[in-house]
């Protein structure tokens, strides 16, 4: 069983997400579909990766007293329903009015998915189809990847 699956427990099940065009998430929730989805965006999720995901989501001062728990197992069963594609684009929907948010997600994200010093295909595709849905401007998003390229070749 992968790790998304392991996130639903069966009492959850009975909690499922209703799919449609007006799924709209808060700003907290919105900001973990995008992490777990860049987490994820190399086809796996390692213990390493999640632990960094969490450790950066404790770190914001938007999710004080917010239960990740709570959050990720609602977001991880809408991915799992619609896709990380579809996940990614309603989150980007929840987040369009707030271009600050939409930045310092998209540099989280960029930093996640470089943290293991290599980037591949898929996270690639990852990043731009992310920048297009957070309506990134090239020349930022560009600045944000040098930065996190930086950060991250120790």
């Amino acid at each position: 069983m992968g790790f998304l699956e392991d996130m639903i427990d069966a009492s959850d099940l009975t909690e499922r997400i209703e799919v449609s065009e007006s799924n709209q998430f808060s700003e907290q929730e919105a900001i973990a579909i995008i992490i777990m989805v860049a987490i994820s965006s190399d086809g796996q999720i390692d213990d390493g990766e999640l632990n960094q995901a969490l450790l950066v989501l404790d770190q914001r001062k938007i999710f004080t007293n917010v239960s990740k728990e709570k959050v990720f197992a609602k977001i991880v069963q809408f991915i799992k329903t619609v896709g990380m594609s579809e996940a990614l684009k309603v989150a980007g929907t929840s987040l369009a009015l707030n271009q600050e948010v939409q930045e310092s997600t998209f540099a989280i994200a960029v930093d996640l998915v470089l943290n293991d010093g290599t980037v591949t295909e898929d996270e690639n595709n990852f990043i731009r189809e992310l920048q297009e849905v957070l309506a990134i401007q090239k020349s930022l998003a560009t600045k944000i990847a040098e930065v996190m390229i930086i950060k991250n070749r120790l």
